[in-house]
């Protein structure tokens, strides 16, 4: 547990929550913080495309692999037989399952990159909204 949790507060919306108290400290984390989402959203991109690359390998050789003993087997399989047996293999389910880990970890990645942008859009209201009400005090 976090010491955000411990003290009852929303992990969430102390990372992307506005202190409006501290709107210049908020100014200046942000761009840092887009940055360090865009490096993660980058790298869980990649990851994710390796993995459907190797799911589609995998696919491949197992195809492969099973067309062929049943070729020198004497066997006569079907395409939907083949597709099936290929669909159970143990290393393409493994496969499967890593590329679908690395597309929800891509997906983590994205809302963390849209949070931060909307919470840039917020700032900029606010920041318009404060230099508007100094206006109204100066004038």
């Amino acid at each position: 547990m976090t010491e955000t949790e411990k003290e009852g507060r929303d992990p969430i919306e102390d990372r992307y929550g506005i202190n409006e108290a501290d709107l210049h400290g908020e100014y200046a984390r942000l761009p840092p913080e887009i940055a360090r989402a865009s490096f993660a959203l980058a790298e869980a991109t990649g990851v994710a495309l390796r993995a459907k690359a190797r799911l589609k390998e995998t696919e491949a050789v197992v195809y492969l692999t099973a067309k062929k003993l049943a070729e020198q087997s004497g066997q006569k399989m079907t395409e939907a037989r083949l597709a099936a047996s290929v669909e159970v293999d143990e290393t393409v389910v493994a496969s499967r399952e890593d590329f679908h880990t690395a597309e929800v970890e891509k997906k983590m990645a994205e809302g963390v990159v849209a949070a931060l942008a909307a919470k840039k859009e917020m700032l900029i209201s606010l920041g318009a909204s404060v230099r508007k009400e100094m206006d109204t005090f100066r004038h």
